[in-house]
């Protein structure tokens, strides 16, 4: 090759270089995309015995499929390297080390990669400085969630966000086998048990396992990604059988939701509901669908109400604020309000469309007096000591120990445990995953006689970031994400998918404060906001 180079002119040697670049992007993106395609299809529905190993065979396929991508990605570039090195003096190599230097990381990298490898840094300090460094690197005494997975995710998505063209397929795929899933969990509700994993022995324990996920609160995080992809893709989609096909998807992810049973569903939901004015508000078509998919969702919880009340011994039965939803004796009117207004928007839509201002500029303000409004029912239910006047809502306005399946007990238990940290601590945390160690240390027999549960997590995602990476690990990460959302909603008009990706990623990021972090569904996430800000790139 380097002879053949003595003949050829200046042009027809950059060819051949710009050739031999695009070859090499070539062979690192279909190595990345194969790992995403395992990802996103076999990795959701993969489990080893049912439900009882179900965690730590998800984080092993997981881990197991990073080491693979991450090393076939290694020995690709060493071979190009090499050939790079005997073919083109290592001009390629050396281009690509320039861009890595310091004086030109603001060219090459955003916040959202600034502050990812700042998180991962920062990490690996309070791994190191750990009272509990094996626990804190493997994160064993935990849920896995320790340096190593903290790393493999940062992988994960530097390399899809960087080296990745966003394909549509992959994504499909997503949704598709989301929706196996959601369909599995749905049979669960109805006690018809399609995977075979109940016996009359352990039937009553595994009541709040489903489908190929586990517990109802894993579930519906990953099925709330679900929710919001399909959501998001309807809402701009033109062609009739795409459009059937997602809204398909959206209707199944809905039921899918309202039988899961658990309570951070209304946090994913009312994500959907709030995020997707936002960016559908700009022409009436957008309100049209949004108007839609509000119907929608009412006529799937009164189809359920009806499957309740015709199969009452068949169902497992809803929860929480769903109960006064689907129990509540106007809810076909309310059904019957939405399709009519959607039927009477689409003919106060057959003007010449156009963009709206207003309309966003509205919800905005809906949005924030809406805020206000929560924090003074909180306030009055909790401070003004009025938690009585708001009846059954109380359960989740008044706050305590009880408050959220015991969360408020694991909450105030971890402010107590962040507060008895060093100043060094808490900046930079215990170490990844050590909440269980510092609890085990500090009051596990307290726990156990006041509540009869030891909580080796906070279940809160955010407040376990706090204490143990640190009030700089939890920054570090809220700056990730944020910058990672202000740029995804920059462009979500401009790509449906990079819209489906910030949808699933609000949706999943707001359960988050009254969830836990899993490498049962996280990895989704975190390769979501991967493939997102990729098709942002490429936009």
């Amino acid at each position: 090759m380097a002879k053949k180079l003595i003949h050829l002119d200046k042009n027809n040697t950059a060819a051949i270089k710009d050739d031999f670049t695009e070859w090499c992007s070539f062979i690192i993106n279909e190595a990345i995309g194969i790992g995403i395609l395992v990802l996103v299809t076999l990795f959701p529905l993969y489990f080893n015995d049912a439900y009882y190993d179900i965690l730590s065979a998800k984080f092993y396929f997981f881990v197991r499929c990073m080491l693979i991508l991450i090393s076939v990605v290694l020995i690709c570039a060493l071979v190009m390297i090499c050939i790079d090195l005997k073919s083109y003096d290592g001009e390629h190599t050396r281009e690509f080390l320039t861009r890595l230097r310091p004086g030109n990381w603001k060219k090459n990298f955003r916040i959202a990669d600034a502050a990812v490898l700042l998180f991962w840094l920062l990490a690996g300090i309070s791994t190191l400085s750990s009272d509990f460094v094996h626990e804190a690197f493997w994160g064993n005494e935990g849920r896995y969630s320790g340096f190593y997975l903290i790393s493999m995710y940062v992988i994960l998505y530097l390399l899809i966000s960087r080296f990745w063209k966003i394909r549509g397929g992959y994504l499909e795929l997503f949704l598709l086998s989301g929706i196996i899933m959601g369909i599995l969990g749905i049979g669960d509700y109805f006690q018809l048990d399609p995977l075979n994993f109940r016996t009359p022995e352990n039937i009553d324990a595994l009541r709040s396992y489903t489908s190929t996920i586990g517990n109802i609160n894993t579930y519906t995080a990953y099925i709330g990604m679900v929710m919001g992809f399909a959501a998001a893709l309807f809402s701009l989609e033109e062609k009739p059988l795409k459009l059937a096909w997602y809204y398909f998807c959206m209707v199944i992810s809905f039921l899918a939701m309202i039988t899961g049973r658990s309570d951070n569903t209304y946090l994913s939901i009312g994500a959907l509901f709030i995020l997707l004015p936002f960016i559908l508000f700009k022409d009436k078509k957008g309100i049209e669908r949004y108007l839609i998919i509000v119907a929608t969702f009412f006529s799937t919880a009164y189809l359920v109400s009806l499957l309740n009340h015709l199969f009452p011994n068949q169902v497992l039965g809803v929860d929480g604020l769903f109960v006064l939803i689907t129990r509540f004796s106007g809810l076909p009117l309310v059904v019957l309000f939405f399709w009519t207004v959607v039927i009477g928007f689409r003919f106060f839509r057959l003007e010449p469309e156009k963009r709206l201002t207003l309309p966003v500029r509205v919800w905005g303000g809906l949005m924030i007096a809406s805020l206000l409004v929560l924090i003074f029912l909180v306030w009055d239910a909790n401070m003004g000591g009025h938690g009585s006047r708001y009846g059954s809502l109380s359960n989740y306005l008044v706050f305590n120990d009880s408050w959220g399946s015991l969360r408020g007990y694991a909450w105030k238990k971890a402010v107590f445990l962040y507060g008895k940290l060093s100043p060094l601590q808490k900046l930079i945390g215990s170490g990844p995953d050590t909440f269980a160690c510092l609890a085990e240390q500090r009051f596990y027999y307290t726990m156990m006689e006041e509540v009869g549960v030891f909580f080796d997590t906070v279940h809160n995602g955010y407040l376990q970031y706090l204490i143990t990476n640190g009030l700089l690990g939890l920054t570090c990460y809220m700056t990730f994400l944020g910058d990672t959302f202000r740029c995804l909603f920059q462009n979500a008009r401009k790509n449906p998918y990079v819209f489906g990706v910030l949808t699933a990623g609000a949706c999943y990021a707001l359960q988050t404060t009254v969830n836990l972090e899993l490498p049962i569904v996280t990895p989704t996430f975190w390769l979501l906001l991967g493939i997102g800000m990729a098709g942002c790139r490429n936009t």
